[in-house]
C-alpha cells in the first residue's frame, strides 16, 4: 500500500467513509415490531466491524414565543427532549470484504408505553432510526429515517 493509499484509508476511517450504509424500514408488524433492512457497500478497503446496529430515538420538540419586556418584538424558541433512545444489534462482529455489498435484516420494538407520533400547533413527537456499522474511527451510518408510531 502506497503513501496515498494509506492516507485515503485513514481519512475513510475518521470520516466513516469506509462503507455506504442505507436503511429501509418495513411497515409495523402485528407483534408491534418494525422490520429493518440494512445495505452496506464497502469501499476499496476491507472493513472489520464489531456489529451492525440500529439506533432508535424518540424526540419531542416544542416551539414557543417569548415577548421581550417593553417591546412588541417576539422571538421564537425551540426546546427538544429525547424521550427514548436505544441501540439494537442486528448482526455480530465480522470482516467485510472491499468492494462488496452486504444485506442485514433485523427487528426493533418500542416499549408498550412509548409516546405516539404527533404533530400539533406548537409541539410534535417524532420517531427516527439509523443503521450503523460499529467500526474503528467514525461508524459508517445511514441517515436518520423517520417513522410513524401509533
Amino acid at each position: 500500500m502506497g503513501l496515498f493509499d494509506k492516507i485515503k484509508s485513514a481519512v475513510k476511517m475518521v470520516t466513516g467513509g469506509s462503507a455506504a450504509v442505507t436503511l429501509e424500514l418495513g411497515p409495523r408488524r402485528d407483534d408491534g415490531s418494525y422490520p429493518a433492512r440494512v445495505k452496506a457497500v464497502v469501499s476499496s478497503t476491507d472493513l472489520e466491524i464489531g456489529r451492525v446496529y440500529l439506533a432508535v430515538e424518540g424526540l419531542e420538540t416544542v416551539r414557543y414565543k417569548i415577548k421581550e419586556p417593553g417591546s412588541e418584538h417576539e422571538t421564537e424558541q425551540t426546546l427538544s427532549e429525547t424521550t427514548f433512545k436505544t441501540e439494537v444489534d442486528i448482526a455480530p462482529a465480522q470482516s467485510l470484504v472491499a468492494n462488496k455489498e452486504y444485506l442485514f435484516e433485523g427487528l426493533f420494538s418500542l416499549p408498550a408505553d412509548a409516546p405516539h407520533t404527533y404533530l400539533g400547533k406548537n409541539a410534535r413527537h417524532e420517531w427516527r432510526v439509523y443503521a450503523g456499522l460499529d467500526a474503528s474511527g467514525t461508524d459508517p451510518a445511514s441517515s436518520w429515517t423517520a417513522f410513524t408510531h401509533s
